[in-house]
């Protein structure tokens, strides 16, 4: 099992999401996921909650990964066309 950050900035802010990935694809992910990889993530949403130390009721949602597809960068934007 491994649980990963994944930080999307397609939006006007930087959202981050906790992945889980378990069995071989827990084994994948270990080896080739870093910083900056371009990955897919397909999978499940999963609410876990737990009580804080203050007392309040916390939750967070966490995605279980099924599949992770490794994607390659967005190719460079030329420059003006001549």
């Amino acid at each position: 099992m491994t649980r990963f950050r994944l930080a999307n900035n397609g939006t006007e802010a930087v959202q981050y999401y906790t992945v889980t990935a378990w069995r071989r694809l827990a084994e994948v992910a270990a080896e080739h996921l870093a910083k900056g990889r371009l990955v897919y993530i397909g999978g499940r949403l999963k609410r876990r909650t737990w009580t804080g130390q203050d007392g309040l009721a916390r939750y967070q949602l966490e995605i279980v990964a099924d599949e992770i597809q490794f994607l390659s960068p967005k190719p460079a934007t030329m420059g003006a066309a001549a």
